[in-house]
């Protein structure tokens, strides 16, 4: 920086520093929300972060969150400053970049993590719980919300509320295919809890599980097994501790076996997934009594591992229950009950129903695409459709859906991931009966 610059910089400041003193003397709240504005994505903060993320916070800001004339008062000043603009349209505000860095300049280091830990206790009370029904929301917030997680991991901080936004963060990036961007996370919410709680608290079960689950859909069965392993042996030596909460621990349960039997019968190892389906199901069903995604869930799986193992007629009353749970406890475009409709329409597939299977795997892709986008699961679909026109010799049709698939999953996953072994091999497979002469292809037909 020049002498000149500097001096311009050092103007430029001693500028903000006094607009920030007149406004802290007429309205100290809108002096504190443009602190807290400094610790957010500058470009887009929606308008909500303020008005409900400051109920979770103390002091000025606390005051104005419950009273609709003093929050008036103190954003109308906030405006005044021209630091802070407000687009009506979309209900966002933005700081530039530039008035961040100078707001922050003004503080010591000691104030400028008090104000990064109240921009993380902030998003993580307007932050939403990851349901499908959330995500619209997940996604306006995200930025500021990703911000925010930058603050925990850099800064490392340390706060209750830390582990939680998280964890919610990398939930959502998991479910929306991000799987890189939610690693580290995952990974900082783990060993936040471990730090506050020890390593054997139920928190960090959910960590281990959630980090786990992770490496799973990634194909990294290596490590994700003693994650889920070490999970499940947290919640278990829990509930032999007469816990104050037994339900929630009982639900970490089934979901640790749960995902221990997922774990194995990707890997194929269908006779020792048996006995953790077994085990997630009798929880579900004689401890919780409840019939909720949750159980909808671990009968699918069980019915897939049946279903591999050849038990057609188990597996297909598993899958018709699974489905009726369901459409009770989700809604028909929810992309979660696609995977046991895209499963009974294979199963019908193996068992010589064909005229039933063509409806169910256009159903579960169109509410996958819907749903999700160019996402793995989408991919599934798309392969499993292609397999059903490949064995009615209607190659024009399946063709594209493999190529699409495998593209879908070359942009997600390492090149060894075994969805694009399989779906790469379906289409190699395709490949060579295309080069068949067209008129045996014809007879087979007749």
């Amino acid at each position: 920086m020049t002498k000149k610059t500097k001096k311009q910089h050092d103007s430029v400041a001693s500028d903000f520093a006094i607009s920030l003193t007149d406004t802290e003397q007429t309205n100290p709240a809108a002096a504190d929300l443009l602190r807290l504005c400094a610790f957010l994505y500058p470009e887009n903060i929606p308008e909500e972060i303020l008005k409900e993320g400051i109920k979770a916070l103390d002091g000025h800001l606390k005051q104005i969150a419950d009273d609709p004339e003093a929050w008036g008062e103190a954003i109308q000043e906030a405006y005044k400053t021209q630091f802070l603009r407000y687009n009506p349209n979309r209900k966002i505000m933005t700081m530039n970049y530039s008035i961040q860095t100078f707001l922050k300049q003004g503080m010591s280091g000691a104030e400028q993590r008090i104000w990064a830990e109240k921009a993380v206790q902030v998003m993580n009370h307007v932050f939403p719980d990851v349901e499908f029904s959330n995500w619209p929301q997940c996604q306006r917030l995200l930025r500021c919300a990703k911000t925010c997680t930058d603050h925990i991991i850099q800064s490392q901080l340390i706060l209750k509320e830390a582990p939680e936004l998280l964890s919610e963060v990398a939930c959502y990036l998991h479910e929306r295919a991000q799987y890189a961007q939610a690693r580290p996370l995952y990974e900082q919410a783990l060993a936040i809890r471990e730090q506050m709680l020890g390593k054997t608290h139920p928190e960090v079960a959910e960590s281990l599980n959630d980090l786990a689950s992770l490496y799973h859909i990634m194909g990294k069965y290596t490590q994700g097994k003693p994650l889920y392993e070490r999970a499940l042996d947290i919640v278990e030596v829990a509930l032999n501790n007469e816990p104050s909460e037994p339900d929630k621990l009982h639900k970490r349960r089934a979901t640790s076996l749960n995902n221990l039997g997922s774990l194995h019968k990707a890997q194929k190892l269908y006779e020792e997934a048996k006995p953790y389906y077994k085990k997630a199901l009798e929880v579900l069903e004689n401890v919780l009594k409840e019939e909720n995604a949750n159980l909808a869930a671990t009968l699918n799986n069980l019915a897939g591992l049946y279903e591999a193992q050849g038990e057609y007629q188990i597996a297909k009353p598993m899958y018709e229950r699974a489905l009726e749970i369901w459409n009770e406890a989700v809604e028909d475009d929810h992309p979660n009950i696609s995977a046991t409709i895209n499963n009974l329409g294979g199963l019908y597939k193996l068992m010589g129903e064909d005229e039933k299977v063509q409806p169910l795997l256009e159903q579960a892709l169109a509410i996958r695409e819907q749903a999700l986008g160019d996402h793995p699961d989408v991919a599934i679909s798309l392969n499993n459709l292609a397999e059903f026109y490949k064995s009615i010799e209607d190659y024009a049709q399946a063709k594209p859906m493999y190529e699409r698939a495998i593209k879908i999953l070359k942009q997600t996953f390492e090149s060894k991931h075994p969805h694009i072994n399989m779906c790469v091999n379906n289409y190699e497979h395709l490949l060579s009966l295309m080069k068949k002469p067209q008129k045996r292809r014809s007879k087979r037909r007749k």
